[in-house]
């Protein structure tokens, strides 16, 4: 049944146009991002991700002995093996898959209730080998960041990895909860996707030693750039749609997340699925505009002119950090090296020109590549496409597919 003041029902009454067009960008997001998006962890998702490294190693050893460059990609080879062992397991031996689905399923519910109650109190010891709620705390750094850091922590009972991130500042830490439950809020509106963001699996909250969240384990988005090289093609479209609807769904809740770039993404090189995670910065509009005009709004050289100026972060603002991710998604390296460029980059011919001689990838970029990063990069904020008008307009993402 079609939902009331929708198209579908010309008998409802008609909504103002602000909630017609909310509704339709959500349309919109659906659709473009349908076909990346999983929406559980199934009993073969998990056995995929235990058997895809090795069984990738094993086509590209048989590749590189037969020197036939004829074969299909080592990716589709891997994933057409992985099938055919899957069948081969059986129903008895995909059992263990099918209950760990289920008991991981119980694990994140039980995850949700304790966040929305505001954690988990314990009282874990900080360091590998000890315990944080129902995980071990392995001595494995994934990522740190100024105040934070990342750490591989394996379940007791399920035996699966997740990324334990330890908080030093309690202020950081219990902010961040803070927005993870509007998400959680949020969820219970059927127009709502948190698919796109870092999964939680528990939190804990301890005044001393250790404030942490658990999530689920992806590789940040920059480090798969760094390890795997660039993102081209449909895995850049991907990306762009997948970052879009994370976005604006936090636009939507009247929320910036001013820290927009790919160590605050997490991507799943396996089915191009992304999670935008980091939001120790996350801000309501309404907080920032009552501020005062000193800001850590964005790291550096993700942060657009306006704001280098003192100017109040604005979702236009968030345009620019996310024109600034999908160059360096697309060159494997980012952009600028220092802010005199940043402060004179406004998107014409000649400055791609001299960023083509900075960065000798941007040059292969395609006509229409570049165009949509010229959309998110102009100078004067106010002529920047902002990025839920991206996620409306399907054509538009279709030009970052080429290659």
């Amino acid at each position: 049944m079609p939902p009331k003041g929708s198209k579908s029902d010309p008998a409802s009454p008609k909504k103002p146009e602000s909630a017609a067009a909310k509704k339709a960008a959500k349309k919109a997001a659906d659709k473009a991002v349908k076909q990346f998006l999983p929406k559980k962890r199934t009993p073969y998702a998990i056995f995929v991700s235990e058997q895809y490294a090795r069984i990738q190693d094993d086509v590209k050893r048989e590749q590189e002995a037969s020197g036939s460059a004829d074969q299909k990609r080592p990716q589709r080879l891997a994933f057409d093996r992985i099938g055919d062992e899957w069948k081969r397991l059986g129903k008895k031996g995909q059992e263990p898959y099918q209950k760990r689905a289920k008991e991981e399923e119980a694990a994140f519910a039980r995850a949700k209730e304790q966040l929305m109650s505001g954690g988990a109190n314990g009282q874990p010891q900080h360091g590998p080998g000890s315990s944080i709620g129902e995980y071990e705390l392995l001595d494995t750094v994934l990522w740190r960041g100024t105040s934070v850091a990342a750490y591989a922590a394996l379940h007791k009972d399920l035996r699966f990895e997740s990324a334990a991130v330890v908080y030093e500042s309690q202020a950081d830490f219990r902010h961040e909860v803070g927005i993870l439950q509007q998400l959680w809020r949020a969820e219970e509106n059927d127009a709502w996707n948190c698919d796109v963001f870092l999964r939680v699996q528990q939190a804990i909250i301890c005044n001393d030693p250790v404030k942490c969240i658990v999530f689920e384990k992806l590789p940040r988005l920059s480090d798969v750039l760094t390890r795997s090289g660039p993102l081209r093609g449909h895995k850049l479209q991907a990306m762009a749609a997948q970052l879009a609807l994370a976005v604006t769904q936090l636009h939507g809740l009247q929320l910036l997340h001013l820290d927009l770039r790919p160590h605050a993404a997490f991507w799943n090189e396996q089915d191009c699925t992304l999670k935008l995670g980091r939001l120790t910065l996350c801000q309501a509009e309404a907080a920032l505009a009552a501020q005062s005009q000193d800001t850590a709004a964005y790291t550096g050289l993700y942060r657009p002119p306006e704001v280098w100026r003192g100017a109040t972060p604005s979702r236009r603002s968030e345009s620019w950090a996310y024109g600034v991710t999908l160059m360096e998604c697309f060159a494997g390296t980012h952009p600028f090296t220092d802010m005199e460029q940043i402060w004179s980059f406004d998107a014409t011919v000649s400055d791609f020109q001299e960023l083509d001689k900075r960065v000798p990838a941007m040059s292969s970029m395609p006509q229409d590549t570049r165009y949509v990063c010229h959309l998110f990069m102009r100078h004067v904020s106010d002529s920047r496409m902002l990025v839920e008008e991206f996620l409306k307009n399907r054509p538009l993402q279709q030009k970052l597919c080429q290659q």
